[in-house]
């Protein structure tokens, strides 16, 4: 069985690179970054086969509200996890209201970004059924 794809998105490269290199290592999920909005969306329209998409919300041009927006839009098969260090109860309000299907803190660990990351998948296949 081909592990799960998850994008992650984050205009910090070191965390992204790393949070991607950390899911990879443990051998559950497939998991690539990229580090704005608008190369999430480019990338996405390229590899449709992403099954989970990892974004911060506070990111240059494009924000990760806007982009969870535009997933749920234009892949709606694509399920979003939102996560911010910035946490404020109306920012994962928006981001619930917006579609996206877990909302985590920073700073985290790794293995509760796998957890999450499972949750979220767990919850998106329910949605399709």
């Amino acid at each position: 069985m081909n592990p799960k794809k998850i994008l992650i998105v984050d205009d910090d490269k070191q965390l992204a690179l790393t949070l991607a290199q950390s899911i990879n290592s443990r051998g559950k999920f497939s998991a690539y970054a990229v580090f704005s909005g608008e190369e999430a969306l480019e990338y996405l329209e390229e590899n449709p086969e992403i099954d989970l998409v990892v974004t911060d919300i506070k990111m240059g041009g494009i924000s990760g509200l806007e982009l969870l927006s535009r997933i749920r839009s234009q892949h709606p098969q694509i399920g979003v996890v939102v996560m911010t260090g910035y946490s404020l109860p109306e920012i994962r309000e928006e981001a619930l209201f917006r579609g996206s299907l877990a909302y985590i803190e920073k700073p985290f660990d790794p293995k509760e970004l796998e957890k999450t990351c499972e949750r979220a998948l767990k919850i998106s296949k329910l949605k399709d059924k």
